[in-house]
């Protein structure tokens, strides 16, 4: 994984290693989505990044499940 770029929110860096898929992670490495590296936009990569996000601050709240037992990280693949 290289430096995040710019547009991405802070504790977000994107993993191109495949030349097929990007895939969204956390900073400690967990991922967040994988998106189709033909269809990927930066629109949606920042969005699911930004839903990410949403879901870790309504954790927080007491009895909340955490973001990985609620919703497991989407697949955003592009149809060929």
């Amino acid at each position: 994984m290289r430096k995040p770029p710019s547009w991405l929110p802070l504790g977000y860096v994107l993993n191109e290693s495949d030349p097929d898929i990007v895939v969204l992670c956390r900073e400690d490495g967990s991922v967040v989505a994988t998106f189709s590296a033909m269809g990927a936009t930066r629109e949606s990569i920042h969005q699911a990044a930004e839903e990410d996000q949403q879901r870790a601050s309504s954790s927080s709240e007491p009895d909340a499940p955490s973001p990985e037992v609620a919703r497991p990280g989407r697949q955003h693949l592009a149809p060929f």
